[in-house]
């Protein structure tokens, strides 16, 4: 005859294990998608004039020094204009400022990319590869970064593909 107690045994270590667990996972409180969603509009404003202010001292250092061809080849460097942008945010300005506290915007509005399981700033290498992975989504005809940025509604940890891929999650401050 099986003891009650004996066979309730494996079934309360199972559920002390999981109570354990559960207390050693950190809380963390997940940045709205309207956070994000700012702290990208001040990010994108300060990138673009960025990328701008370096267009026209590039424009005026190519009218200075060559002749008849210099409109010919502003008109093709302003084509140039939007991409660099992208290129300056998802492998300078982003990683760089992520790496180290966080993008303009996102100290502005009070979140933080973070590593999921110690919630401190992540090493570089993630932010890089965030922002490399970023920059795919963009190439791939801007759709699937506008996609990853809505897929936060259905992840657990609020993570847009990019997040998840580079295994960080952005919090409140």
């Amino acid at each position: 005859i099986m003891n009650s107690s004996s066979a309730a045994d494996p079934i309360d270590k199972l559920l002390e294990r999981i109570v354990k667990e559960a207390e050693l996972k950190p809380i963390a409180d997940y940045a709205t998608f309207l956070q994000r969603v700012f702290a990208r509009l001040v990010d994108s404003a300060i990138v673009l004039a960025l990328a701008f202010g370096i267009f026209y001292a590039v424009q005026n250092f190519i009218r200075k020094d060559t002749g008849f061809e210099s409109d010919y080849v502003i008109q093709q460097l302003s084509q140039f204009v939007y991409a660099f942008a992208i290129i300056l945010w998802s492998l300078f300005y982003s990683p760089i400022l992520e790496a180290t506290g966080g993008t303009v915007g996102k100290r502005m509005m009070r979140i933080k990319i973070v590593d999921p399981k110690t919630l401190k700033t992540p090493p570089f290498r993630n932010c890089a590869a965030r922002g490399l992975i970023y920059l795919v989504l963009v190439a791939l005809v801007i759709l699937p970064a506008v996609l990853s940025c809505f897929a936060i509604f259905i992840s657990d940890e609020k993570q847009t593909w990019h997040d998840k891929l580079s295994d960080v999650i952005c919090i409140k401050r």
